[in-house]
């Protein structure tokens, strides 16, 4: 039987948001339009939680929300968001 630790059972969701032009955006058999490396495809930002399910802590988790137009460089997004995932192990 599996056992899982309150304090060490975590939960983590990121959800990204990409540009996709219009021309890319109805590609048959494709189940990721987003392509970061072709031209004019853009991360627009994303939102984070990480939760500890088995805590009581986790009944109202914090979202944060990460966006190239509040942080004035999409460079500088993408690098916040490389860094929130080394931290929580995703990469």
């Amino acid at each position: 039987m599996v056992r899982f630790d309150p304090e060490l059972t975590e939960m983590v969701f990121f959800d990204l948001e990409f540009y996709v032009p219009k021309a890319d955006r109805d590609r048959p058999g494709v189940s990721l339009l987003a392509n970061p490396y072709k031209k004019d495809h853009f991360l627009l930002g994303g939102v984070f939680c990480k939760i500890f399910p088995l805590q009581k802590s986790s009944k109202n988790p914090k979202f944060e929300h990460y966006w190239t137009w509040e942080m004035k460089d999409g460079e500088k997004a993408v690098q916040h968001l490389t860094c929130i995932c080394h931290c929580v192990g995703l990469i």
